[in-house]
């Protein structure tokens, strides 16, 4: 499984919402006089959080870092991409070698087309 995968995982929201029924939901007034509620569920976000904190220079105040922030993203953007992508690497280079010793040309470039999309930053 993909660290990418793995890394979806699911929180409790705090959210609450009532169940629908196919009966009505409208408390009704019983012959001991018990209320009838509707039932809860708990809402969940599900999700994969993918990123680091930095800290870094104000670029406004030292003149030196006023890049630092494109060179900070630039860096972080690969970090992310080799952890997330990086385990299929060395499968496609593999598939890649393969169809240049095989001639297949077109195949190779395609493998090498899905490569730029994953690890280009």
């Amino acid at each position: 499984m993909s660290k990418l995968i793995n890394a979806i995982k699911a929180h409790q929201t705090g959210d609450r919402f009532a169940i629908q029924e196919a009966t009505s939901l409208v408390p009704s007034l019983s012959v001991d006089e018990t209320w009838r509620t509707a039932p809860t569920g708990k809402t969940y976000r599900i999700e994969a959080i993918i990123g680091t904190k930095v800290d870094i220079y104000d670029p406004e105040t030292y003149s030196s870092n006023i890049d630092i922030v494109d060179q900070t993203v630039r860096s972080v953007r690969y970090s992310i991409a080799e952890e997330v992508f990086g385990e299929f690497r060395k499968p496609l280079l593999t598939l890649r070698t393969n169809f240049i010793r095989r001639g297949d040309i077109e195949s190779a470039a395609i493998v090498e087309d899905i490569m730029d999309s994953m690890f280009k930053v």
